[in-house]
């Protein structure tokens, strides 16, 4: 079985509570979309955000090799900061089971 990454971007101007509902949404559509086995997309990591790493890397590309790096397939997405120019986003995602 394989896996691919997979992570959505949310402005932290948001507020965590409201950037773990997206969060939550987007996982609830992507089961929907996708089905509950192996799809390789976001709904295969759930709804829980298993921990926040405020990093502030200095941009998404370097965000998405700490993903990378920092998650393990069948665990929890993980959130970690990144800017773009004077914003903080956070990058929440992982490795999900295909």
């Amino acid at each position: 079985m394989g896996a691919n990454l997979v992570y959505l971007s949310y402005q932290d101007s948001l507020g965590k509570e409201k950037i773990k509902s997206q969060w939550a949404a987007a996982v609830e559509s992507s089961l929907f979309e996708s089905g509950h086995s192996y799809s390789g997309e976001i709904g295969m990591l759930g709804a829980r955000i298993a921990s926040w790493h405020d990093l502030n890397l200095a941009d998404e590309n370097l965000a998405d090799q700490w993903l990378a790096d920092n998650q393990e397939k069948w665990r929890s997405a993980k959130a970690v900061s990144f800017q773009v120019n004077d914003l903080k986003y956070w990058l929440i995602g992982g490795w999900a089971s295909s």
